[in-house]
């Protein structure tokens, strides 16, 4: 073997080599850009409930209004709120409270569709914006929502047990309404009729 021959199978080991730090570059370049995803999709979501967080769903329920004043597609807004804890005649405990939390959260994110949003504004109150959803469509979405919740129980310390419900508030977008404060508002007088009816119960606010 000459010279050249050396030469030629030194250079063809370089390239090798080199293309394999390439590779390794590359796929660490990957696996950084995915942690930065998870960290900034962590930052933006409630990491109990799965929900966003309330700053980043204010910021939605803000694009949300604009565009549907913008294009004139109807826009409905729900909230809801656990109900059970006041009626029960024994406190649940924190974890299992807690547990119930999670579940309800992971019930919203399974019926909602994926251009909807919801959020966890309060301890025990969520939001969920519905765009280009009439408040009979919403009221449709909200039931099975409420059917799924109703399948959970609340644990007690006493050793009974009683199904799961929460009370809602259906409010649509209407010319009325200036800002997202105004739909959150009608939504919250809802939410508000529905809890002084009993609770568990859904109350469409009228336009």
């Amino acid at each position: 073997m000459d010279e050249t021959d050396l030469t030629g199978e030194a250079l063809a080991d370089e390239l090798r080599r080199l293309r394999e730090e390439v590779e390794k570059l590359r796929r660490r370049d990957r696996e950084h850009t995915e942690a930065r995803k998870e960290l900034l999709r962590a930052a933006k979501e409630d990491p109990r409930t799965g929900v966003f967080e309330r700053v980043e769903f204010m910021e939605r329920l803000t694009l949300a209004v604009r565009s549907s004043r913008r294009y004139n597609y109807p826009l409905s807004l729900c909230l809801c709120e656990l109900d059970v804890r006041d009626a029960a005649p024994q406190p649940v405990n924190a974890p299992e409270a807690d547990g119930i939390l999670t579940e309800m959260g992971r019930i919203i994110r399974e019926q909602i569709r994926c251009h909807d949003a919801a959020g966890r504004l309060e301890d025990d109150a969520f939001c969920i914006i519905f765009p280009h959803t009439t408040a009979s469509d919403a009221t449709s979405a909200t039931g099975r929502i409420r059917g799924d919740l109703e399948g959970l129980q609340w644990e007690y310390e006493d050793g009974t047990s009683r199904p799961v419900t929460a009370s809602f508030g259906i409010a649509r977008f209407a010319p009325a309404h200036e800002t997202e404060g105004d739909l959150l508002e009608a939504a919250r007088q809802a939410l508000q009729r529905a809890v002084e009816s009993g609770g568990n119960c859904l109350v469409v606010k009228a336009a």
